[in-house]
């Protein structure tokens, strides 16, 4: 008859660290998970960021249309009309759009009776990406500000003009780069890089 020889591991202890190691499907799609909702919680942080940003650069009235803590959807939809947008650019950089179309009351009637609005607010946001493209900043599609748009280079590019702007509160010393960070990059006049 054949010993039992005792091993100095268990076999259930080789199976769970082989599984810890190499993952099984559980512990993946677990990591998947974990990393979906980190980008998501940060995505949400750097919104809420962006829209802070604008609303401090308008004052409370002038952003009553953007929640301090909006939704992707509610984000989207408080720039949509450009309004918001060619303030704070405005404000940044005076006079770089020089009409901004404010409200209804702005709106023109055509013979057929169709109000024109949501052509001038498309304008709106063509003359701000306009604006954002000459300053050397990242842009976006107007459609991104539409349903189903992609609210993460809106974010950026919002971000992007803080960062500018902190950078010219500050004197604006040397040549501004984004560097795709929340801080920008300079470099120093004088300094060859």
């Amino acid at each position: 008859m054949a010993t039992e020889q005792v091993l100095p591991f268990s076999v259930v202890s080789v199976v769970e660290e082989i599984l810890q190691q190499h993952g099984n499907g559980t512990g993946t799609r677990s990591r998947e998970i974990d990393l979906a909702s980190r980008k998501a919680d940060e995505a949400s942080l750097r919104r809420y960021e962006a829209a802070g940003w604008l609303r401090k650069m308008i004052g409370v009235v002038g952003g009553k249309d953007l929640p301090a803590e909006p939704s992707e959807e509610e984000f989207l939809l408080g720039l949509r009309s450009g309004i918001i947008l060619c303030n704070v650019i405005n404000k940044v950089q005076p006079g770089a759009v020089p009409k901004v179309v404010e409200g209804p009351c702005d709106s023109v009637t055509v013979p057929d009776g169709a109000a024109l609005s949501a052509f001038q607010y498309f304008e709106n946001v063509r003359n701000f990406l306009v604006a954002v493209e000459e300053m050397g900043l990242p842009t976006f599609e107007a459609s991104d500000l539409g349903q189903g748009g992609k609210s993460a280079r809106v974010v950026n590019c919002v971000l992007a003009l803080k960062s500018y702007n902190e950078w010219k509160q500050n004197g604006g010393v040397g040549t501004w780069k984004y560097g795709g960070s929340l801080k920008p990059n300079t470099v120093e006049l004088g300094n060859p890089s």
